[in-house]
Formats: structure tokens, C-alpha cells, sequence
């Protein structure tokens, strides 16, 4: 949760790229690092940049449709794109 809400305040303060996030080491997210997620896709989205998910596991995925926000995300398995995380941020 701590990674996810320092990316928040940083994208609150410069919106100014498209943002990659590796999930490949999480299994779960609980209800406020969801709520933290749609948080950054809107802050991006409404700066014209994107929120991507990468590496997210099928379960967790089909937990987003459960919800029915899935298809708010984009997703990416490509092992090449880099996260453009800060460092700290994992």
C-alpha cells in the first residue's frame, strides 16, 4: 500500500508520462489499493496518460471483472516493458 500511495501523491504533483507497474511479486490487493489504483488511472487519464497493470495474475484480473473495473485497466505480460516506478516504490 505504501508504494501505491507515494506513486499517488507523485502523479497528484506531475502527471506527465504514461505510468508501467509491475504486479509480477503481488498476489491480492485489498479495497484501498484498489480504490488507490482507479485513483491513478483518473489522475492520468485526465492528464492523457495511462495507467498500466503488468504482469498482473489471471486471478487477480478476474477479480477487477467480478468488480466490474476491469476493463478500466490496461494490462501487459511483455517481460520488455520496463516499470517506470520510481525506485521505492515496489
Amino acid at each position: 500500500t505504501g508504494g501505491l500511495d507515494r506513486l499517488h501523491s507523485s502523479i497528484i504533483k506531475n502527471a506527465d508520462q504514461d505510468v508501467v507497474v509491475d504486479f509480477a511479486s503481488v498476489c491480492e490487493f485489498n479495497q484501498q489499493e484498489i480504490a488507490t489504483l482507479l485513483s491513478i488511472n483518473k489522475l492520468l487519464t485526465q492528464a492523457g496518460h495511462q495507467l498500466v497493470l503488468k504482469s498482473i495474475a489471471p486471478e487477480m484480473r478476474a477479480s477487477f471483472a467480478a468488480l466490474g473495473i476491469a476493463h478500466v485497466f490496461k494490462y501487459t505480460r511483455d517481460r520488455d516493458t520496463q516499470s517506470n516506478m520510481p525506485d521505492g516504490y515496489h
